[in-house]
């Protein structure tokens, strides 16, 4: 039996590919979306209990994905991934006055780590 339904947008494939494949081996479902608006256009099709959202993204950039999500499913965690320290300084102290759940992952992502964080998260929601 699978763990939840996780949404994850990356538009580098490789990045992508990875966390699919983690994901699944974790025993999540994994969807994936390479842009904002297939993550939009998923996340309103199918139930998501969780997303894993690069920060720089084409269209618009991670945190306004967030708020996008959040729009649609106002309890959905979103972990924003990225490989610029200095951007998750700037997460972590705006991430008090955002509506939603908000975590950030610092690119490269310890995957022991990031499974850490998704089974708290999923045990919370539940």
């Amino acid at each position: 039996m699978k763990k939840g339904n996780v949404l994850v947008v990356e538009d580098q494939k490789y990045v992508r590919s990875l966390l699919v494949d983690a994901l699944d081996f974790f025993g999540y479902s994994p969807f994936e979306a390479k842009t904002p608006k297939e993550a939009l256009s998923l996340v309103e099709q199918k139930s998501v209990d969780l997303s894993i959202v690069d920060f720089n993204l084409p269209e618009m950039d991670g945190l306004r994905l967030a708020e996008e999500l959040w729009r649609i499913n106002p309890i959905i965690p979103v972990f924003l991934i990225s490989g610029m320290e200095e951007i998750g300084a700037k997460i972590k102290e705006k991430s008090q006055y955002l509506k939603g759940s908000l975590r950030f992952i610092e690119k490269p992502i310890d995957l022991v780590i990031l499974k850490h964080y998704l089974d708290g998260a999923m045990r919370c929601a539940s």
